[in-house]
């Protein structure tokens, strides 16, 4: 129900602006990506493991809001073995 969700963001960034932001990441990252979203095939998405060097990227079940469909328990046992 909030409504900033459907707002478009104030900070736009540029592909480079990601690519310059990613490359100085040090910490490990985990991405997960819904399987049906619209926006996890996207090629700058595609890019980051050659990005970002700690990257670890699994592919969850749902669609963009997926951790909101359903998948909530998966998604939080995945986080934990991560964090792990």
């Amino acid at each position: 129900a909030d409504q900033g969700l459907k707002a478009q963001s104030g900070l736009k960034l540029t592909a480079e602006h990601v690519r310059v932001f990613a490359r100085r990441v040090t910490a490990p990252v985990l991405l997960l990506l819904a399987t049906e979203s619209p926006f996890a095939d996207r090629p700058l998405y595609r890019e980051l493991p050659s990005l970002i060097q700690n990257l670890e990227v699994d592919r969850v079940v749902g669609r963009h809001h997926c951790h909101l469909e359903g998948g909530e328990r998966a998604i939080a046992e995945r986080i934990r073995r991560f964090l792990a």
